[in-house]
């Protein structure tokens, strides 16, 4: 799961702030030098987070960049769809009936129209390249001849083809954005590591002065509240002061019913 922009801004500010104040205040520096925190380990952590903030960059400008070749090619593939779907359309009105089940099968349009880019590429090629071998046909309806004369056909032909390299240039795009990305979240993951290290040494070291942490801009952790010891209740004066209860008859003892005179 990819990690969010909001995040990876969050870490870059709160380390920046933590590894430099770190490195510029004295009295905390001299602290941290002591748990192995000295200004060459600072500088290495500082390195890191920079690293990060520049595959960031890095991720954003593939993105835009995928974006953009995305919306090239959305654009193209509806125009073809439109000059392909209406010569298509009419081609089926005109070329119905047993005589021309042949024509139609050369023309591919008994099929139903693929919606995938490489599927319609290769359907609408097959379809203007039958157009070509059947302009006789074709002069049966002045409709398709004004669409489908040589020079139109050769034009759609060519723009298919760029089509073609539209769809490779937007894969070869959003394959270099998953890389840059896959490289901005090691570098996030890497940065967390070292700065929740570092959270943890700062909060040791300044339990008892935690306005150092607050300077580091380090949240200290809240000491949970102690959990109280269940007691375990006596009995109730009430209940001390009850008598034993003498047996008791399972059955009640039938009385004898008074006579009905």
């Amino acid at each position: 799961m990819s990690i969010s922009k909001k995040k990876i801004i969050a870490l870059l500010e709160e380390s920046q702030v933590g590894f430099s104040t770190a490195k510029s205040e004295e009295a905390i520096k001299t602290k941290v030098s002591e748990e192995g925190y000295d200004e060459a380990r600072l500088d290495e952590l500082l390195e890191l987070n920079k690293r990060l903030s520049q595959k960031l960059q890095d991720f954003e400008n593939r993105s835009a960049e995928q974006l953009k070749a995305t919306d090239k090619l959305k654009g193209a593939f509806k125009k073809e769809m439109r000059e392909y779907s209406t010569s298509r359309k009419i081609a089926r009105k005109t070329f119905t009936g047993e005589n021309f089940r042949g024509l139609r099968s050369e023309l591919g349009i008994d099929q139903k129209i693929k919606t995938d880019i490489e599927g319609f590429i290769e359907q609408a090629t097959q379809f203007y390249n039958a157009s070509g071998k059947s302009q006789e046909s074709f002069k049966l309806k002045k409709t398709l001849t004004s669409r489908l004369s040589n020079n139109k056909i050769a034009e759609r032909i060519t723009a298919l083809e760029t089509l073609k390299v539209l769809n490779q240039d937007q894969e070869n795009a959003k394959g270099k954005a998953n890389v840059s990305r896959e490289e901005r979240d090691a570098a996030y993951m890497d940065l967390r590591m070292d700065w929740e290290n570092f959270k943890i040494t700062c909060r040791n070291i300044f339990s008892d002065n935690q306005e150092y942490l607050k300077i580091l801009k380090i949240k200290p952790i809240k000491e949970r509240a102690a959990k109280k010891t269940p007691v375990t209740p006596g009995p109730s004066p009430s209940e001390t002061n009850k008598s034993t209860p003498g047996p008791v008859n399972e059955k009640p003892t039938p009385t004898t019913p008074d006579k009905i005179s």
